[in-house]
């Protein structure tokens, strides 16, 4: 409810009330996000034959308007 708002909550509640009725499936987690670290993400990729250049934190805009490191995501840049 914090980041999609009170409209898509109660959307939510909805499509889980047809679920246990089951008229409809939810898939959790279905927006296929990938977490791993640093290292682990250079290992994977150069085992694709990636070739690491750099990676740094990604940067985002705080509450107060301020440019600052990310506290999870990186960004890399890799060559073939």
């Amino acid at each position: 409810m914090e980041r999609n708002g009170v409209r898509a909550f109660l959307g939510m509640i909805r499509r889980w009330g047809k679920a246990v009725l089951g008229k409809e499936q939810i898939v959790l987690n279905s927006a296929g996000i990938f977490h791993v670290g640093p290292e682990k993400m250079v290992e994977m990729a150069e085992g694709c034959g990636l070739k690491l250049k750099t990676y740094f934190r990604h940067k985002e805009v705080d509450q107060q308007g301020s440019v600052v490191d990310s506290q999870f995501r990186y960004d890399y840049l890799f060559t073939v």
